[in-house]
């Protein structure tokens, strides 16, 4: 008996499929979406680390008869599910230091803000310089935010928010950032994988 499509089987495994290839994960909590991508013979959540191959998931619905494996086969489904979970740990890993790192460069930014304006604040209020130009170079930082708060927040949108091929996208190449920043501020906003928009705030 030949195994039942993946994506059926997940459906009636309780998986909300959002594409041919992705689903919501049954297993896992919070609100993320779309965390499990799968192909006609495997499945595996981003999230939780949940894995399946067609047949092993068919079998447990009991859609199939159970049979023994074979040594040779038993390694070889094992040896599957320890690349998968293996790649997912790698993804999992590099996204959450992209996320890290946009999320520190927003809060740079942020106290670079509110400390200027603080300290523009006392000058202007009769404060004397603590050094000469000081006001100047206040006022140079301010300029520094203006510039690079709106990249800094469109980057920490789309990690945030973004759906979810997008965010591996973002995290995996560095080098190819420029283009969905400067998406996301043409448009004002990054969407996820239900379609909802993400105001980029500044």
């Amino acid at each position: 008996m030949s195994s039942p499509l993946m994506g059926d089987l997940l459906s009636h495994a309780g998986f909300c499929l959002r594409s041919r290839t992705r689903a919501d994960c049954a297993h896992c909590s919070g609100t993320s979406t779309g965390t499990v991508a799968y192909n006609a013979e495997l499945a595996h959540c981003f999230r939780c680390g949940w894995a399946a191959n067609a047949r092993g998931l068919a079998r447990s619905l009991g859609l199939l008869r159970e049979k023994s494996l074979s040594p040779e086969e038993y390694e070889r489904l094992r040896r599957e599910r320890q690349a998968l979970r293996q790649h997912a740990e790698v993804l999992l890993a590099v996204e959450k230091a992209a996320f890290l790192e946009a999320q520190e460069r927003v809060l740079q930014v942020e106290a670079m803000r509110r400390n200027a304006g603080s300290r523009l604040g006392a000058l202007r209020g009769g404060a004397p310089e603590r050094y000469a130009c000081e006001e100047e170079n206040v006022w140079q930082a301010l300029v520094e935010v203006h510039n690079q708060m709106p990249r800094a927040a469109a980057a920490y949108n789309i990690i945030a928010f973004a759906a979810h091929r997008d965010r591996l996208a973002f995290a995996l190449d560095p080098q190819a950032r420029d283009r969905p920043i400067s998406a996301a501020l043409e448009g004002g906003h990054v969407i996820d994988e239900r379609g909802y928009r993400f105001e980029v705030q500044l």
